[in-house]
């Protein structure tokens, strides 16, 4: 399992383009960004929520994940992967700011995303473990709370670097501020918002500073910039 965070000798063979890095990362995330595609997701479009219900036809999310791959492989993306936040979270904002980019530009008309329609209609969907939806928008809801108690700067540095992705130097130059500082309000993001879920009955039987624990964190965190 490529684990570009940890695996230093992956990591800088990635980043050269060297074939057998690319494939293995490859073979290991394009199942999911394949999923991402057919499935769909929301995201914000001029002020409103949208939602993109995921590629009908089979060669249309086939192209586009090929597509993903091409510009996520290029020379600039992997020079701007910083190997610090798991390679997944960095991928999936690609994917989706390509199919976002990809709508746009056919003129493809937007849903926009009823939340209350989507309740109703999801009473109505069988799905494998009704449980896991109930508790999928109990940790949103959790997490949009987290987010709202965010000082001005703390939201900024959110949604620099786990909503668009961009890397420590890029965040800490957009914000006229030190790599120094975005690291450090990044801990503390982290480190708080593990605590205040707890707080709320999540993430019980565990300690912060597991590395499953932070790799959930940094995953809810993307799911949060996203959807809320």
């Amino acid at each position: 399992m490529p684990r570009l965070v940890d695996d230093q000798n992956l990591y800088e063979a990635f980043r050269k383009g060297e074939p057998g890095a690319l494939a293995e990362v490859y073979k290991h995330y394009a199942p999911e960004i394949l999923e991402l595609l057919e499935r769909g997701f929301r995201f914000e479009s001029n002020g409103k929520q949208a939602l993109f219900r995921g590629y009908t036809e089979p060669w249309q999310a086939e192209t586009a994940l090929a597509d993903i791959f091409i510009k996520a492989f290029s020379v600039s993306a992997r020079q701007a992967y910083d190997g610090m936040r798991p390679y997944r979270n960095y991928l999936f904002v690609i994917a989706r700011n390509f199919v976002i980019d990809d709508l746009r530009r056919r003129k493809v008309t937007l849903i926009e995303f009823d939340e209350a329609q989507h309740k109703h209609n999801s009473t109505h969907q069988q799905t494998d473990n009704p449980h896991d939806d109930v508790e999928h928008r109990d940790i949103l809801a959790a997490t949009k709370k987290y987010i709202d108690s965010l000082a001005i700067t703390e939201r900024q540095v959110f949604h620099l670097r786990f909503h668009e992705g961009l890397s420590i130097e890029a965040c800490a130059h957009k914000l006229n501020t030190s790599e120094h500082f975005i690291k450090a309000c990044e801990k503390r993001l982290r480190k708080n918002f593990f605590y205040s879920m707890q707080q709320q009955g999540f993430f019980e039987g565990y300690r912060y500073g597991s590395r499953g624990i932070e790799k959930l964190i940094t995953m809810l965190f993307i799911l949060a910039g996203v959807n809320l």
